[in-house]
């Protein structure tokens, strides 16, 4: 009982340290990208980006297809990296081959690969 107690703890405070960084995130200075509609746009991802399984849900595949659809200029590609990067380690078990997964299997084509040492500025 006491272990359950401690893992919904610990997802309420991820949740809410979710929120809080939704919240304070600064705004980007070109394109209309904000690194809120990003996360929010992918936050269905994180149990599969952690946990796999057999298929990617369905909402996060709409999530990534949105992202994508969102992110049509250089500028708005590099904001788009630079939020997903940021993010990224803040998800306890995040796995990255996982996350670089989602793009191909739901048919979104990713001109970049998730990594914690990815060069955002270098996305055309």
């Amino acid at each position: 009982m006491l272990a359950s107690n401690m893992g919904t703890a610990k997802a309420l405070a991820f949740m809410c340290l979710l929120l809080i960084w939704l919240v304070l995130l600064p705004q980007q200075s070109e394109g209309y990208v904000s690194c809120g509609s990003v996360i929010r746009n992918l936050v269905p991802c994180i149990g599969y980006a952690r946990n796999g399984g057999m298929t990617v849900p369905q909402q996060c595949c709409n999530g990534a297809r949105m992202v994508m659809a969102m992110a049509t200029s250089t500028p708005d590609r590099q904001q788009a990296c630079t939020c997903i990067k940021s993010f990224t380690p803040l998800v306890p078990g995040i796995q990255y081959n996982l996350v670089n997964s989602i793009a191909e299997e739901c048919g979104v084509s990713l001109l970049f690969e998730i990594s914690p040492d990815i060069d955002c500025s270098m996305i055309r």
